[in-house]
């Protein structure tokens, strides 16, 4: 019984502890979060220099030469909406920004240091609004460490389209 008097606040301590440190966690991570969306980085303006701003404006790419100019009608867009490791595993998704019923999306994953590529397949999946790329989920062991550059093919029917990123592993 002088055991069980000594065990229940011992245990009453350590819940509360458990519980304060829980809350505190998680409101310190709750306020980085808000604190990074409300106050966006701010640049600094050096008076000494003399660079030139930074273009922001997104990378536009044309078809070769010798291939005809795609239309409007035939050209998809899309964008990478998740590119992160996790569990020893690269994982890749994509959205595409209009309803496709049917295609193939082409992954090539190419490491800038010693030209290293990796290629993979995914099929189109239809959703509500838009389309996907099935997925890509890439061992880690596969890749390597390394600063990668992400190009994704998109082919449906007569349309076509590519997505180009970059990851760092």
């Amino acid at each position: 019984m002088r055991k069980l008097k000594v065990i229940i606040p011992i245990l009453i301590v350590l819940l509360l502890g458990s519980g304060i440190a829980y809350y505190y966690f998680n409101n310190s991570q709750q306020t980085q979060r808000t604190e990074r969306n409300e106050n966006p980085a701010q640049n600094v303006n050096d008076d000494n220099d003399t660079s030139q701003p930074e273009d922001k404006t997104p990378i536009q790419y044309s078809p070769s030469e010798d291939n005809e100019a795609p239309t409007d009608n035939n050209t998809i867009s899309g964008v990478i909406t998740r590119k992160s490791s996790q569990n020893g595993t690269l994982v890749i998704r994509t959205t595409i920004s209009e309803l496709l019923s049917s295609g193939n999306c082409t992954l090539s994953i190419t490491r800038s240091t010693d030209g290293k590529k990796v290629t993979r397949l995914a099929e189109i999946v239809q959703n509500p609004s838009s389309s996907s790329c099935k997925g890509f989920d890439i061992p880690t062991s596969e890749l390597g460490k390394g600063e990668w550059t992400i190009f994704i093919s998109i082919s449906s029917e007569d349309k076509k389209g590519e997505i180009r990123d970059k990851v760092s592993l």
